[in-house]
């Protein structure tokens, strides 16, 4: 039943959608105990279905949602043994804050899954803000052991949805966590994304095996993209971003991203703060932020991989990479072309004494690239711009920051590469 219009948490405080909502369903009038043991799922998804069934879309314009409804979870620990689901348009699901409404998945698979990955029934303008998902028992500290999670599993899947809005959500899984696989959020072929003040803790990963991911974005079926992320937080996690897609992935953009593994478990090994794949077109990045823990580097902190397709288009400006054992910037992997990447502003750095090996790579499928600006503080760099096969001229322009000279082992490029500008800045 919808939510009483006498509680002081009203429709207009709840709802903050650009449409009227049709109804407020509180998951405790379905019969939920959020005791942190009971599972809660059924409950929860009998709230989620009583709203859809009251969501109004426009006939004349499928991609009109006309009143909506909200699912409201009050403050508590919601242990669910099966996902939650949302397969139609229209629906908000949200609790009362991530510090307070925490799902507990106790059979270990997802927690929430949007869509049902059909074209068919592709659901549009659903969000999901203030809660918790936790799989581990330290999270909130008055629940009992959780099981750990299942391999290859997202703990946030959206599959096949458009015009999502995912605001102060929170995936936690656990410090010493050995499962493969793991995903905070996976996005499979959606389109028209916001997420803002998101964060995936904890996900672990080994050296062999499904890397675990943070925020996983990848099209399977078909081209799609425009996403924005905004203040988004990995902590712990083999890699904080992967785009990869056989289908095209276009306009991309995240700011104030921030990747940092300090204190990982002692098995666990990290790869790259960012993986761009191939298919990848029109990214930016503003302000990212990648930092790996002194004997826990990150390999690279971003990673070009174009072994499948074709990568076009990308924008780096601002970013803070500290600590990765091989390069900063990695281009040199390249199977299919790499072209049109701009690097503005990086700032290297690290503890005092520490060395980078290489501060950008490049290789022979690289074209029109520019790397403008480098500084660095602590962090001795060896060598700042290197391939051992690049020959001929690629238009690839770079300018180096007169404040790391003295740190530049090897500023000359090593291996027989032909550049059209290289200016060292006063």
């Amino acid at each position: 039943m919808p939510w009483s219009s006498g509680d002081s948490l009203s429709p207009s405080n709840l709802n903050r959608r650009g449409y009227g909502a049709s109804g407020i369903y509180n998951v405790k009038e379905y019969g939920t105990t959020s005791d942190g043991s009971t599972n809660d799922a059924t409950a929860i998804n009998l709230a989620i279905a009583a709203a859809e069934s009251t969501v109004t879309v426009n006939s004349a314009n499928k991609n009109e949602v006309m009143l909506g409804s909200v699912v409201y979870m009050p403050p508590g620990n919601y242990a669910i043994g099966s996902p939650l689901t949302i397969s139609k348009s229209g629906i908000e699901l949200c609790g009362a804050g991530k510090g307070m409404t925490s799902l507990i998945p106790t059979g270990g698979g997802s927690a929430v899954i949007v869509g049902d990955g059909t074209t068919a029934n592709r659901p549009l303008d659903v969000t999901l803000r203030d809660f918790k998902v936790s799989y581990n028992d330290q999270f909130p500290s008055t629940v009992g052991t959780v099981s750990a999670a299942t391999t290859d599993t997202p703990a946030i899947l959206f599959q096949t949805a458009d015009q999502l809005n995912i605001e102060n959500v929170a995936v936690f899984f656990d410090i010493n966590n050995t499962v493969q696989g793991l995903r905070g959020f996976k996005f499979d072929d959606c389109e028209l994304v916001t997420m803002r003040n998101c964060e995936a803790h904890e996900l672990g990963g080994q050296s062999t095996g499904t890397e675990s991911v943070a925020l996983h974005i990848t099209n399977s079926a078909a081209n799609h993209g425009n996403f924005h992320v905004d203040s988004f937080y990995a902590r712990k996690a083999q890699v904080g971003l992967k785009l990869d897609s056989s289908n095209l992935l276009n306009s991309l953009v995240f700011t104030n991203f921030k990747v940092v593994n300090a204190s990982m478990g002692a098995s666990n090994v990290p790869k790259y703060g960012v993986w761009i794949g191939g298919n990848v077109v029109g990214t930016q990045f503003l302000a990212p932020h990648i930092e790996g823990q002194s004997g826990k580097s990150f390999y690279d902190a971003f990673f070009f991989d174009s072994s499948e397709a074709v990568i076009d288009n990308c924008v780096i400006m601002n970013a803070l990479v500290s600590r990765c054992s091989d390069t900063a910037f990695d281009l040199a992997d390249s199977t299919n072309t790499i072209r049109n990447v701009h690097i503005y502003n990086t700032t290297l750095t690290g503890s005092a004494g520490e060395t980078m090996p290489v501060a950008f790579d490049v290789g022979a499928k690289v074209e029109d690239t520019w790397i403008v600006g480098a500084a660095r503080t602590a962090v001795s760099i060896t060598t700042f711009l290197a391939d051992s096969s690049v020959t001929g001229s690629h238009n690839l322009f770079a300018w180096k920051a007169s404040s790391i000279a003295s740190d530049v082992q090897d500023w000359k490029l090593r291996g027989a590469i032909t550049v059209d500008s290289i200016t060292t800045l006063s």
